[in-house]
This record gives structure tokens, sequence and C-alpha cells, in this order.
């Protein structure tokens, strides 16, 4: 488990090369696409709604928000990702340094948080949750997405990472770790069925052949297999009524 020290000082040093090395090929940018496809399908109309993205490294999320109508807040820890979003342009984002175990803003304020690629750097995810349930408004949502140890791959043994944090858990442990933070399950999609190399390898697919190719594969799977089975899930979940 990394300190708040740590994550911060990591990603002070990567930020001037981040966006370059996790989304600079082809196949990384098709990986991206598919993230922020399933975000919005989960955030639904954004226009004039208030987002704020927990661990917002460079902010690709926060853009794309901002640029559809949505009134951005991005929170991180490292000094030098918050520039990098600040130099990027593309929309406005309101920036704050924090973490989500502490969040400065008051509550009942945000119509809905995401986290995306991150949440296993929150090293208290009940303090977390709690925090983020008490800036959302009534009905507000939180989505974020989470390495899934129930999922079909680790049970095959065809597939293992290894484990960064705790918080890399069984689908219906992270399931009831929400609902104890009195929130409510909509919705959960799982993707990355396929193996990251074949993933990239598809994407170098020449368009004319297979349009979008890991893109369609990806999609096809997700409707015919549930979430519970995939290797990564987004969760979407409302603040529930007290």
């Amino acid at each position: 488990m990394w300190s708040k020290k740590k994550i911060a000082e990591h990603y002070d040093r990567d930020a001037p090369t981040y966006d370059k090395t996790r989304y600079g090929g082809k196949g990384e940018g098709a990986y991206l696409e598919m993230h922020k496809e399933i975000l919005f399908s989960l955030l639904g109309p954004i226009k004039g709604k208030s987002v704020l993205e927990i661990c917002i490294g460079t902010g690709v999320y926060s853009r794309a928000i901002s640029r559809s109508g949505g009134v951005a807040f991005g929170l991180d820890l490292s000094t030098e990702m918050l520039k990098q979003v600040k130099n990027s342009g593309g929309g406005r984002i309101y920036l704050i340094k924090g973490d989500a175990e502490n969040i400065p803003i008051k509550a009942s304020s945000i119509d809905a948080v995401i986290c995306i690629r991150a949440i296993y750097f929150l090293p208290n995810l009940e303090k977390a949750l709690n925090d983020i349930n008490r800036v959302l408004r009534p009905e507000g949502l939180f989505i974020f997405n989470f390495f899934n140890t129930s999922a079909l791959r680790y049970r095959i043994g065809a597939f293992r990472i290894k484990e960064q944090t705790i918080h890399n858990r069984p689908y219906k442990e992270m399931v009831n770790a929400i609902e104890k933070s009195n929130f409510k399950l909509v919705e959960s999609v799982g993707y990355s069925w396929l193996p990251y190399r074949l993933f990239k390898s598809l994407a170098q697919t020449p368009e004319v052949l297979f349009p979008s190719a890991p893109l369609c594969i990806e999609r096809l799977i997700r409707r015919l297999l549930p979430a519970e089975q995939a290797h990564l899930v987004f969760i979407s979940c409302k603040k529930a009524s007290i």
C-alpha cells in the first residue's frame, strides 16, 4: 500500500510524460475511448451538472465532461498533475489539491463524482466512500471502476495480475462496500474482456477492414456476459435516501 506522500511524489515525477506513455499509441487511444464511452453512458445527460473527478490525473475525462457542458471539478494529490490539467486547455476545470478522504467541498453540492482507474490508490476506502457520499446531492451518482478478483479470468487461471491493494476485490464484496456507505447500486458494466495485448493488436487493424475492431468486440461480449465475470468493472451507484 502506497502512502499519500509516495503517491504524490510518484505522479509528480510521472506527470510530464503521463499522457504520451498512457494514451500515445493507437491501442491505448482505443482503450481510453472505451472508458469514455462507458463513463458517459453511466453519467447520462451532464449539461449544467457538476462533476467531481477524484484522482483527476491529467484530466482526460474531466476535459471531455467540460467540453460536453458539464461543470468539472478535479481533485488530486499531485501538484504536477494538476499543472498538466491547467496547461492542457480543452475546457474549464476547477482544480483542487487534496484527497478523497477529506474532500474540501461542502456537503450536498455535487451532482456526480467519478474515479476512473484510480480507486486502488485510496488508502481507506470506507472513509473515502463516506466523504464522497457527503459531497453528493440527494440521488447523486458515484461512478468508478476496479479490478474484479472474482472475474472469469481468475477462476479459470488464464490471467493473473499482481494485487496492487486491498481494493482489488470480488464483485460482490465491492457492492457490499458501497452499500455500507449508504449507496445504492444503479448499474454495473463489465469490460476489458480481451487480453490487453490482443486489444492493442486489434486496434492496429486498418479501419477499412474492421472499423473500431476492439471496441466492437468488447461491446458484443459485454452484451453476452454478466459484469460479475469481467476482469474490470464499472459501477454506477446512487446516494441513497436516508
